[in-house]
C-alpha cells in the first residue's frame, strides 16, 4: 500500500513537471512572438517617418516648381525656360527617389522569414 501511494505520488510529480515544462515553453514562445511584433512596429515607425520626410520634400520640390513657373511666365524670359527648369526639377525628384534606401531597408532577420522589405513602386 506504501509502495503504491508512492508509485502515485511519484506519478503526480513527473505530470506536474511536465507540465511546468510545457507552461514554460509556452511563455517563451509568446515572449519570442512578443519580441518579433516589437521589431516590426520598430520598422513600420522608421518607414513612416521616411515617407513622411519624403512626402515633404517632394512637397517642397512642387512648391519650388510653382513658384518658378509663376515668375517665368510673368517675366517673358519665354516658354522653353519654363519647360528647361520643370525638367531639372522633375529630374532632381527622380534622382531624390532613386537615390532613397527605402527599396533596401535591412530588418531584423526572423528564423523563418525574409531578412529585408522589398518595396513595390507603382509608377
Amino acid at each position: 500500500s506504501e509502495v503504491k501511494a508512492a508509485k502515485n505520488c511519484d506519478y503526480s510529480l513527473m505530470q506536474n513537471q511536465k507540465k511546468s515544462n510545457e507552461i514554460t515553453e509556452a511563455l517563451r514562445v509568446q515572449m519570442e512572438v512578443q519580441k518579433r511584433l516589437h521589431e516590426q512596429l520598430e520598422v513600420q515607425r522608421h518607414l513612416q517617418l521616411r515617407i513622411e520626410a519624403q512626402g515633404k520634400y517632394l512637397q517642397s520640390i512642387l512648391e519650388k516648381a510653382q513658384e518658378t513657373l509663376a515668375s517665368q511666365v510673368t517675366s517673358s524670359a519665354g516658354l522653353e525656360s519654363v519647360r528647361t527648369e520643370l525638367a531639372d526639377l522633375a529630374s532632381s525628384v527622380t534622382t531624390e527617389c532613386l537615390n532613397s534606401s527605402l527599396s533596401s531597408l535591412t530588418v531584423p532577420s526572423f528564423s523563418n522569414g525574409p531578412s529585408q522589405v522589398d518595396l513595390p513602386i507603382n509608377d
